[in-house]
């Protein structure tokens, strides 16, 4: 069994699929990553090299894949970091045909649009491709508070207004799960919430002075795996994702590297230093 990768990708760093494949191998899954950009680094360090890949080609691999016959034995597709708008109607039509082959594939959209810090760096076309095409397709939406509060219309200052943002998409869309992070809560901390129509599962942690990009992928990654390890315990899921991407930023803030110390300090992705719990939110 397998899980189909559709996002950027980077030859320094971990971004996208270079933070995705690595997590996805280290918890026991074959991956099929398709790239829909090839840059040098994460474009935050102001410049880098390469570009996107031409849609034809994101297409014509999807093709291939297919064509050897894989689509039955995928668990889950990934959907990320777009590129072009036309990579976003590709990713739908792999979704289409996963789901014709897989009885229950899932499909876990993270709709990078942008952050709190650096605003939305993404085209206003695939905003609306985001908003108005993806959601309703997605089992399970992973979105940073400044991209639900996009997604939603709805200001999001703390957990109980991103927990009733969240159910405003599960309403309008049909989608099972949505997963809020870098919510503001108490004390500085920030939170993590899976939510879901009738529940919703809360982890809360201490901030850390740590500015590495890729974070929200390498979390996406950690999140899928340990869904598909442990079904129907959400909560566990949750904590366990939290809790290694957390240990991963602490190691990597310690030794204060540039990038998010994935490979050397692999060990707390399925093994992290510290371990956070999931609360049900309102207890």
């Amino acid at each position: 069994m397998g899980i189909l990768s559709i996002q950027s990708h980077v030859s320094y760093g971990h971004v996208g699929n270079a933070a995705a494949v690595f997590i996805l191998q280290r918890l026991g899954f074959d991956v099929w990553p398709v790239h829909t950009v090839l840059f040098s680094n994460h474009p935050g360090y102001g410049d880098f090299g390469g570009g996107r890949v031409d849609a034809c080609v994101v297409g014509d691999i999807v093709d291939g894949l297919d064509a050897r016959g894989l689509f039955p034995t995928c668990q889950a597709i990934i959907g990320g970091y777009l590129g072009a708008l036309e990579c976003g109607e590709i990713m739908l039509d792999a979704v289409r045909r996963v789901r014709a082959a897989s009885k229950g594939a899932l499909f876990y959209l993270d709709p990078v649009m942008g952050d709190r810090e650096s605003g939305v760096y993404v085209p206003e076309e695939i905003v609306a491709f985001y908003r108005d095409q993806s959601l309703t397709q997605a089992d399970v939406i992973k979105a940073n508070a400044y991209e639900l509060e996009i997604l939603s219309g709805e200001k999001i200052t703390d957990v109980a207004s991103a927990i009733d943002a969240a159910r405003t998409l599960i309403r309008a869309h049909g989608t099972r799960v949505v997963v809020a992070t870098s919510i503001p809560a108490e004390r500085g901390s920030l939170a993590t919430a899976l939510v879901r129509q009738d529940n919703a599962w809360v982890v809360t942690t201490p901030v850390l002075p740590a500015d590495q990009k890729g974070t929200g992928d390498a979390f996406m990654a950690l999140l899928v795996a340990n869904s598909l390890k442990t079904p129907g315990q959400s909560d566990m899921a949750l904590g366990r994702s939290v809790s290694a991407i957390w240990s991963l930023m602490q190691k990597t803030c310690e030794r204060g590297a540039p990038e998010l110390l994935l490979v050397n300090e692999q060990t707390q992705i399925d093994a992290p230093g510290t371990v956070f719990e999931a609360v049900v939110h309102g207890l």
